[in-house]
């Protein structure tokens, strides 16, 4: 079974967060009254931690296909974060053999694809921070 290393993805990138930025694992986004997404892991504003469920959009949220989720995630769940005003949106797709990194960047309030780098290929985001990813350092077995 493969398993997307988020101790080593929030660490990694909990580091290189900001202060008035933090990294979470499983946060609630409330993106009307009647819908609601939890993206694997979500970059938030400090100041919008007074609740459980995050009511403005997150700098960054991050989901990890699967065969299940693969479509939704790149389609539905894209679309209704573009709308909902979420500033950058990655998708990680945590295969043994080709490990991917999806990166789309909102831009004059539409989604586009700004990075896609594959297994050992180095991703140097800017948004909404600093900070190097590689895809297969994200990817352990268990």
């Amino acid at each position: 079974m493969l398993a997307v290393g988020w101790t080593w993805l929030e660490c990694q990138y909990g580091l290189a967060c900001p202060a008035g930025l933090v990294v979470l694992p499983g946060v609630g986004v409330n993106i009307t009254k009647f819908q609601h997404r939890v993206p694997d892991v979500a970059v938030v504003r400090a100041g919008s931690l007074e609740s459980f469920f995050q009511e403005t959009p997150p700098e960054l949220v991050i989901e990890v296909a699967s065969a299940r989720t693969r479509l939704y995630d790149r389609n539905r769940k894209k679309d209704v974060y573009e709308g909902f005003g979420i500033p950058a949106y990655w998708t990680v797709e945590p295969s043994r053999d080709r490990p991917e990194l999806t990166v789309f960047e909102l831009r004059s309030g539409v989604y586009e694809q700004t990075a896609h780098v594959i297994g050992d290929e180095e991703y140097r985001a800017a948004v909404p921070f600093p900070v190097a990813i590689v895809p297969s350092e994200l990817v352990t077995a268990g």
